[in-house]
């Protein structure tokens, strides 16, 4: 799935959460992968949706749910970040991968950080649904999206926000503010010190190898143009606390066969077995940097049943075994 279509099913589920049926039509060509909906289609559906839900802040609540994987790679880059404030910058440069017209910037005021969304006032004026649903649920995430990843909440100083006297009391509570102005676009303030705030699943290399992976063709990353092999690296990356994945785990992850799976992968000049490769490099590197990590608990983690496979496959990687190369 690339990241417009994870979008729209992240939010196809969070309406069947809601009990809001959806027009199926109109949706299924919004998600087919050889279509780019337009900004007066995206209008529509928001409008849909709130008049079904009957719910003005239906974006806010969807930011305040969204988990991070929900955004594919960009999600997964986010969540290797070293600290708070490289996460919001990181999250701040992806913006418009996410939501088309829009934009984060951040100034340093005092002993505080200013983090502003923007976008034109055109778009607000022509596509009114689209712009105030896409704001909100973008609020939302930057508040949210560290949630389960820091030891702390990220909680603004003082926001400002396109409240009515009726929707106050619930802006406050899902940006987690009490300190509040009115205002067309939607700003928080926060300690500067909230920024050095280490991310627990910070993994630098990681991290890196998953920027390679957008950064490997021109347009990667864009609505509707991730390669599926950079999706499936993301995906075990991700999960490799479970082990490495089979191939029929990560097939299904994709709504796909494992059949259909590598003929995919073969298209874009890849395998299965290519993609488990890198990973597994990059993760031993990773692991064996940590000098109280044994060969053998490495090798069984990335799904060597011996030693002696990991010493081997380490040797083609490397030229040397792990004991030379970290020595």
């Amino acid at each position: 799935m690339d990241l417009r279509t994870q979008f729209i099913s992240t939010l196809k589920a969070y309406c069947s959460l809601r009990d809001l049926a959806l027009e199926e039509p109109f949706l299924s060509k919004l998600t087919n992968d050889h279509y780019v909906p337009t900004m007066k289609e995206w209008d529509i559906l928001w409008k849909e949706i709130e008049h079904g839900s009957g719910d003005e802040l239906f974006g806010l609540h969807l930011g305040e749910s969204m988990q991070l994987t929900a955004l594919g790679i960009v999600g997964h880059i986010i969540s290797t970040s070293n600290t708070v404030g490289e996460a919001l910058m990181i999250g701040a440069s992806m913006v418009s991968l996410v939501a088309e017209g829009f934009h984060i910037g951040s100034e340093v005021v005092g002993d505080t950080i200013k983090v502003e969304l923007g976008s034109s006032g055109e778009m607000a004026a022509q596509y009114p649904y689209y712009h105030k649903h896409m704001q909100d649920f973008l609020g939302a995430l930057l508040i949210h999206e560290l949630d389960g990843l820091i030891v702390d909440k990220v909680c603004p100083l003082c926001i400002s926000m396109p409240f009515a006297e009726s929707t106050l009391d619930e802006y406050c509570r899902v940006l987690r503010c009490g300190e509040h102005q009115y205002a067309e676009s939607i700003s928080f303030m926060v300690d500067v010190q909230l920024l050095g705030i280490p991310v627990i699943t910070s993994n630098y290399r990681m991290q890196q190898y998953l920027l390679a992976l957008l950064r490997e063709k021109p347009g990667v990353g864009r609505l509707g143009e991730e390669p599926l092999k950079n999706r499936v690296a993301a995906y075990i990356m991700n999960n490799s606390y479970l082990r490495i994945l089979s191939i029929d785990d990560v097939a299904a992850n994709f709504n796909l066969s494992s059949r259909s799976m590598q003929r995919k992968l073969k298209d874009e000049g890849s395998s299965f077995k290519e993609i488990v490769d890198n990973v597994r490099k990059e993760l031993a590197m990773e692991y064996l940097k940590d000098k109280n990590n044994q060969v053998k608990d490495v090798a069984y983690s990335l799904g060597y049943n011996e030693s002696s496979a990991f010493v081997r496959a380490f040797k083609r990687w490397t030229g040397t075994t792990p004991s030379l190369y970290f020595s």
